[in-house]
């Protein structure tokens, strides 16, 4: 798994990866990369930094799944939010999201 933030806020990184670490090793998911962007959630995907290093990570198969605190934080328009769920069955990977405020239970985005 890649764990994902993008913290425009000024949210601490490590609380955040920490926070995202904890529900994602609660599932006994592999962790391999914990990345984050401070960009703007409006910013497109590929204009940030770490997320063009999410996707090197799953179109190359080193992780099958990406752990966010939401949705909008990898994509936050309708059309982007289709395209990444195209892009997660095309790869045939899942994103699953921790929101802080919602408890122990994952939204998860699967593939078939």
């Amino acid at each position: 798994m890649v764990l994902y933030a993008c913290l425009p806020d000024g949210r601490d990184p490590t609380a955040a990866m920490a926070f995202l670490r904890h529900h994602a090793e609660a599932r006994d998911w592999v962790v391999r990369a914990a990345l984050y962007d401070t960009a703007p959630i409006t910013t497109t995907c590929t204009d940030r930094e770490a997320w063009p290093k999410v996707e090197r990570l799953v179109e190359g198969w080193e992780v099958r799944g990406v752990v966010a605190g939401s949705e909008d934080e990898i994509a936050c328009h309708p059309p982007a939010k289709a395209q990444l769920r195209t892009w997660l069955i095309a790869n045939r990977a899942f994103a699953a999201y921790f929101p802080a405020s919602a408890g122990q239970n994952p939204t998860l985005t699967h593939l078939q």
